[in-house]
């Protein structure tokens, strides 16, 4: 028996208010350190938006329990390493939990 297929969350991004993306512009902006020049900041919130995407995808997708938990802990961490340098800050608790591919 096959498990039930998730929801996609594929084009998001397309199908959300432009006010969503305006507010992570703007959330972005007002804590980066320095301050960012707009064509800067458009890409970052962009490539932000995308990845918080992709990783939501994996959590719906992902089965519920520990899973999943794992998934939301995995797409924090992705969204802190990227962000942290945007804002002034180290990423002090975003430990790798993937150990590298020996191969």
């Amino acid at each position: 028996m096959s498990q039930p297929r998730a929801p996609t969350c594929s084009g998001i991004a397309s199908r959300s208010p432009p006010a969503l993306l305006s507010q992570v512009r703007e959330t972005i902006g007002a804590r980066a350190v320095p301050p960012l020049d707009a064509a800067d900041l458009d890409r970052i919130a962009d490539m932000a938006f995308a990845v918080f995407e992709g990783g939501l995808a994996l959590i719906v997708a992902a089965p519920e329990g520990p899973v999943r938990d794992a998934a939301v802990g995995e797409l924090k961490k992705v969204m802190l390493r990227y962000l942290a340098p945007v804002f002034g800050e180290a990423p002090a608790d975003a430990a790798v939990t993937t150990p590298p591919n020996p191969g």
